[in-house]
C-alpha cells in the first residue's frame, strides 16, 4: 500500500535578494516553507538544551559542516545558518572566559 502525499503548491512564497560581494553579484533566495521551519525549531532546542547540558558552542561548532573560503582551501566557513550561529555564540563563550 502506497503511502499518502500530500501534493505541495506549485509556488511558495518566497524572496529573492541581489547580494554583491566585492566584483561578484549573487542571488540568494529565501524559502518561507512550514517543513523547514519545524526543522529550524527543532534544531534550535536540541542545541539549547545540549547547551543548558555543559556542551559548549565552540564543540559544536567544530562539529557541524564546514565549506572553504576559496576553491581549493580548507573547510574553515560554516555550511548552514546553524553552524553560524554557533560560531556566533562559541564566540561570545571565549570572551567572556577572558
Amino acid at each position: 500500500m502506497m503511502p499518502d502525499r500530500a501534493r505541495l503548491p506549485n509556488r511558495r512564497p518566497c524572496v529573492t535578494e541581489r547580494i554583491e560581494v566585492g566584483q561578484s553579484v549573487y542571488e540568494a533566495s529565501i524559502g518561507f516553507d512550514h517543513d523547514m521551519a519545524a526543522i529550524l525549531a527543532d534544531t534550535s532546542v536540541a542545541v539549547s538544551v545540549a547547551l543548558q547540558h555543559g556542551v559548549s558552542a565552540e564543540a559544536m561548532a567544530l562539529s557541524v559542516s564546514r565549506v572553504p573560503e576559496a576553491l581549493d582551501g580548507p573547510p574553515v566557513r560554516p555550511a548552514s545558518v546553524i553552524g553560524a550561529a554557533l560560531d556566533v555564540v562559541a564566540r561570545y563563550e571565549r570572551e567572556a572566559a577572558r
